[in-house]
């Protein structure tokens, strides 16, 4: 049987029912009203509200510019590429003083000496490496000095004295005697001068009167000897060698000395210039620096013996310090200070002796070195009598400064100085 079709009712008006046109008409009044109102609001709040979104837009771009100018590569590279000012080393002007080696064992001695020489104005302390006899005073691993029985009975181990020197604010220094050695000359004669040819040692004077050996500065092995000191002194924290005694023996019957054979023809002065040389290239790739000393009487007369024909002062390439020492410049024979022309009488006061000297060395010295440094002066406070006071220690000091070496070297043999001793006279305090 066939299936009636459903009908389906369709619903003409709102939820159902059908409008009339008054509703119509009312339900349109109201929603033109509304959009009116919507359309008054929006005019009246639109300014406000686009020049705060305005605002916040150029905040943001701020913002964003700012973050990206401190985060750009190109600025950072900028900045870091702009070259900075090297900033100016004020080279410190030194005034040094010797720690004799009987101060330097006394822990308590060489505390007090370090503290007098940082409250007298001192900026470096000078340490003997080998003396001026030839002994060793430290327990050196060189083989040279062990074979030499150069090694001191009293040697200690100069790591702990560095250590003080340092932690006071000073500079340490070493200074080591060159081929001015009695000992290692007797020891191992083979490296020592000769007499005439003869299996005799050449002695300074007549050993009843101290009359002393010395090494031979052509011989290979003294060179190498003194060359391996050097070396082992930067290696135990010295900043700075000073090589004394650097030159060919002084003394009686340098006629007669006997150097051995196959002397190079290039003579003394080549000689030195090599084995100096040769020290300090060793010793700049430590990193520590090399002088000299010379005493101001074979500058003011050279003999063409000690240093080799010239001036001394031209055969090496590193700071000199010149010894003004009176001592040295005193001549026994005529009982008076002898040096370049100039006489002194004995008693002459040890500052005008220096002040003399220094006067007659001046003319001799490089200006442009001597500005820059090169040239230091030294001499001891040590006199016949006893000590210079700390009067005549300041007198000498301000000498030396206003002739343009300000870099001065105060020694004495046992290291005694006055309690008030200036150091850094002459400078401006």
């Amino acid at each position: 049987m066939a299936k009636k079709p459903m009908k389906i009712k369709r619903y003409h008006g709102y939820l159902g029912q059908r409008r009339s046109p008054v509703v119509t008409f009312f339900l349109m009044l109201v929603w033109a009203v509304v959009v009116a109102t919507m359309v008054v609001i929006g005019i009246a709040i639109y300014e406000p509200v686009m020049n705060y979104i305005s605002q916040r837009r150029e905040d943001s771009s701020q913002e964003s510019s700012s973050s990206l100018e401190s985060s750009s590569p190109e600025t950072s590279l900028e900045s870091s590429s702009q070259p900075e000012e090297p900033e100016e080393v004020q080279q410190q002007t030194l005034r040094a003083v010797y720690l004799a080696h009987s101060v330097l064992t006394d822990p308590v001695k060489r505390e007090e000496f370090l503290n007098n020489a940082v409250k007298n104005g001192a900026t470096a302390v000078v340490v003997d490496i080998k003396n001026e006899n030839g002994a060793v005073l430290h327990r050196s691993n060189v083989k040279t000095a062990s074979n030499a029985l150069a090694i001191s009975d009293v040697a200690v181990e100069l790591g702990e004295t560095v250590e003080a020197i340092v932690q006071k604010g000073l500079r340490p220094v070493a200074r080591i005697y060159a081929f001015e050695d009695s000992v290692a000359s007797a020891s191992l004669r083979r490296m020592a001068c000769f007499y005439q040819n003869a299996n005799l040692l050449w002695y300074d004077n007549d050993p009843s009167n101290g009359g002393r050996p010395w090494l031979n500065p052509y011989s290979q092995e003294a060179q190498e000897y003194v060359l391996q000191l050097a070396a082992e002194s930067g290696e135990l924290g010295f900043e700075e060698v000073i090589l004394a005694g650097l030159h060919f023996p002084r003394g009686y019957q340098l006629d007669n000395i006997y150097f051995g054979e196959n002397i190079p023809e290039n003579g003394k002065a080549a000689v030195l210039e090599d084995i100096a040389g040769r020290i300090q290239e060793r010793l700049e790739a430590m990193d520590v620096s090399m002088s000299v000393m010379i005493r101001a009487l074979d500058i003011l007369e050279p003999n063409g013996f000690t240093y080799g024909e010239g001036n001394p002062l031209d055969r090496f390439q590193c700071t000199v310090y010149i010894d003004f020492t009176p001592a040295y410049l005193f001549n026994t024979f005529n009982n008076q200070y002898l040096f370049g022309g100039t006489a002194l009488e004995n008693g002459t006061a040890p500052q005008a002796v220096v002040k003399a000297a220094a006067g007659a060395v001046a003319p001799m010295l490089d200006k442009t070195r001597l500005e820059s440094g090169g040239y230091r002066a030294a001499f001891s406070c040590d006199t016949e009598t006893g000590q210079l006071t700390a009067e005549e220690i300041l007198q000498t000091a301000e000498e030396l400064t206003a002739g343009g070496m300000t870099d001065i070297f105060f020694s004495s043999a046992f290291s005694v100085y006055p309690d008030k001793a200036d150091y850094s006279a002459g400078l401006e305090k």
